[in-house]
């Protein structure tokens, strides 16, 4: 009777063995449910909330907007209270045009959606953004048009050059048209060159960078301690010239990068001339935030 009472006892526990790998089983069909759940509800893309993830992340990352330490509202900016009246905030204007917000701070306007029922309050704010982009655009490029025309008509054709991109329109000058070697103070030719540059300069309204830079010979310059001295006082020499033609002073700033930023390879040869420089850069009036909002308009047009 010991006997077969352990038989059956062994004969028990086999049968448990034999059924465990319905465990295994189970918990991979979980599994697999789970993952078909997920890529289910990431398959759904809710608009509104899309571009309003876009722009706070946009707006927190930015340099030039309010974070959540100096009294930002974080990554929120169009909420579920906006869906039938879109109420725009003073942050919600700053994220826009920041020349409206400032305006607007301290007060909500409220204004009821008269778009079609296709828009939505964040596809409104995304097209405000992609016309900002549009016009901050024209500006630089109307500038871009008025400095080549008054270059063109003063005879210079050489030292100068124009890019535009998404910082702005940059001037590009190189040093010999504007300093001696080793020197700071404006030559002559870089007096007639910030004369012709100045009118065009004050008309966009936009606020100007100057940077200096150096060319990456292993020289010290002779009258100051370092490139980096010698840089930013050519910048600075810059700024103030451009001052005194009429430039507000708010609108203007001044770094010497020294030779941190070589235009061309150190290894050729046109190095030594094209590297020594001055950079006017008109700077964009868009943040990073609007140009997010801008691409997903042009993607959803």
């Amino acid at each position: 009777m010991s006997r077969r009472k352990k038989g059956h006892d062994d004969g028990h526990e086999g049968g448990h063995a034999d059924e465990r790998w319905l465990i295994t089983y189970a918990d991979m069909i979980t599994l697999l449910m789970v993952l078909f759940i997920v890529l289910f509800a990431m398959s759904k893309v809710d608009q509104a909330k899309y571009i309003s993830l876009a722009a706070g992340l946009a707006g927190s990352f930015s340099e030039t907007k309010p974070n959540i330490t100096t009294g930002g509202q974080g990554v929120g900016v169009v909420t579920a209270a906006d869906a039938k009246t879109f109420s725009m905030s003073p942050e919600m204007n700053s994220l826009v045009n920041p020349a409206v917000g400032k305006e607007l701070s301290g007060k909500t306007t409220t204004r009821t959606t008269t778009t079609p029922t296709s828009m939505t309050p964040a596809n409104d704010v995304a097209v405000m953004a992609r016309d900002a982009v549009l016009k901050d655009k024209n500006d630089l490029s109307d500038a871009r048009r008025k400095i080549e025309s008054a270059l063109k008509e003063a005879g210079i054709k050489k030292g100068v050059k124009l890019d535009q991109d998404d910082r702005g329109l940059t001037i590009t000058v190189t040093n010999d048209l504007v300093f001696n070697a080793d020197r700071a103070d404006v030559l002559p030719a870089g007096q007639r060159l910030l004369r012709i540059l100045a009118p065009a300069l004050i008309a966009t309204g936009h606020k100007v960078r100057v940077e200096g830079h150096t060319n990456q010979v292993k020289v010290a310059p002779k009258y100051f301690p370092s490139e980096w001295e010698l840089s930013s006082a050519r910048a600075s020499a810059v700024v103030r010239d451009l001052i005194s033609r009429g430039m507000a002073s708010g609108r203007m700033s001044a770094e010497g990068l020294a030779d941190t930023e070589p235009l061309v390879s150190p290894a050729d040869p046109r190095s030594i001339d094209l590297n020594r420089r001055v950079a006017i850069i008109v700077q964009s009036s868009v943040s990073d935030a609007q140009r997010t909002l801008s691409a997903f308009a042009n993607t959803n047009a």
